[in-house]
């Protein structure tokens, strides 16, 4: 990185993330929070990848890789923050995905307690048919299971 007297803008920890190991978009809890999908400040920038799982910590931030089949790879779209310059973008997976990302990465059945726990809330951005067909796309029994709860939990809360 250049030194900050001769940048032209400060790039966004997403946007580091991004460029530090590519390819790969910003998912899991740093995604959450990004959504407010959850209540609690995330202290990194986790990210998935096709690629082996990566760790790094520089001045700007830590940046944790979490590996994924390509064939997994996908339900991410390009973003950017409103405060920085057009050229700051980054991938970011969609509420759905980073959702479903959290669940598979993380080992254990997700029961419904588990869910719970993790505190969810402003979930009338989510997309129920969005949601079921990204877990039909993981081909995954747990992550199939898991979703079936998920949505028993909050049906209510999520657009029809």
């Amino acid at each position: 990185m250049l030194d900050p007297q001769y940048r032209k803008f400060t790039p966004s920890s997403y946007y580091i993330s991004n460029y530090l190991y590519r390819p790969s978009y910003v998912s899991l809890e740093t995604t959450l929070q990004y959504y407010d999908l959850i209540p609690e400040a995330v202290g990194l920038v986790q990210a998935v990848t096709p690629k082996h799982g990566r760790e790094w910590s520089n001045d700007y931030d830590r940046f944790v890789y979490r590996s994924m089949k390509g064939a997994r790879f996908w339900g991410y779209r390009e973003d950017r923050l409103e405060s920085i310059p057009s050229q700051n973008r980054f991938f970011i997976a969609r509420p759905e995905k980073a959702i479903l990302d959290l669940i598979y990465l993380n080992n254990g059945e997700w029961t419904k307690e588990r869910i719970r726990e993790t505190r969810f809330q402003s979930l009338e951005i989510l997309n129920y048919e969005t949601l079921k067909m990204f877990s039909d796309k993981f081909q995954s029994p747990r992550l199939k299971r898991a979703t079936k709860r998920f949505i028993g939990l909050y049906e209510k809360e999520l657009e029809k």
